[in-house]
Parts: C-alpha cells; sequence; structure tokens
C-alpha cells in the first residue's frame, strides 16, 4: 500500500530526530519536510507540463542530481 506525505515525513523525522526532540522540533522539521516535497511537485509539474523538450530534459537531470545529493546527505553518518 503507498504511504501518505505525512507517513513518509513521520519516518524520515524519526530517522533523523531523537525520540526526545522538543515537540516544536518535529513541526519545524515537518513544516522544512513538506515545504520541500511540495517544492519537489511543483517542478515536476513544470516538467510534465513543460511544452519545450529541451528545458523538460534539462530540469529533470537537475532534479535527478538533487535526488542523489539529498539520498547521500541522509545515507551519511555524521
Amino acid at each position: 500500500m503507498a504511504k501518505t506525505v505525512a507517513e513518509i515525513a513521520d519516518g524520515f523525522i524519526a530517522s533523523v530526530l531523537e525520540p526526545t526532540a522538543p515537540e516544536v522540533q518535529k513541526m519545524e522539521m515537518r513544516k522544512a519536510f513538506m515545504s520541500g516535497f511540495l517544492a519537489a511537485l511543483l517542478d515536476i509539474d513544470k516538467i510534465a507540463n513543460s511544452h519545450d523538450e529541451a528545458e523538460a530534459a534539462h530540469m529533470l537531470d537537475a532534479l535527478l542530481l538533487w535526488e542523489m545529493e539529498l539520498v547521500a546527505s541522509v545515507t551519511t553518518q555524521v
């Protein structure tokens, strides 16, 4: 079954914050996560509705680079 964005956010927050983190920190992390998710969806919408194939390809390449950067940032141990 597909997860909701809220469920994905909860999983992310649980993986990066200590369980004892203040509730306000968790709420701010949720807002940041949701904002980033929305920004990505808006970019995907632009790509899907682009009438310029070269521009769409460029935007898709940028999204793929961002994905690699994000994966590296959340999988790197501090």
